[in-house]
């Protein structure tokens, strides 16, 4: 930095030649969506929910009694429907 720039206010490239060095920001991670509101973020925003359009569907829902068990959905996000 130059006394003619003493607050290191010139633009990336300086009149002078020098580049300014610019600082680096750590991009921030998405905000976490719980779009159904069943308690459980998206998958695609670091969640666990699977299904995050139907608040029935979550990690740890009932899948194997009563009639959501038996509705052929994969209700508890383990991969396997109704079991």
């Amino acid at each position: 930095m130059r006394s003619s720039d003493p607050l290191g206010e010139c633009p990336s490239i300086c009149p002078w030649g020098t580049l300014r060095r610019t600082p680096t920001r750590t991009p921030t991670p998405p905000p976490c969506t719980d779009a159904d509101a069943d308690g459980h973020c998206s998958i695609a925003t670091g969640g666990d929910d699977c299904n995050d359009a139907n608040s029935k569907v979550y990690p740890g829902a009932n899948d194997t009694k009563g009639k959501q068990g038996h509705d052929r959905i994969d209700n508890d996000c383990d991969g396997i429907i109704d079991g």
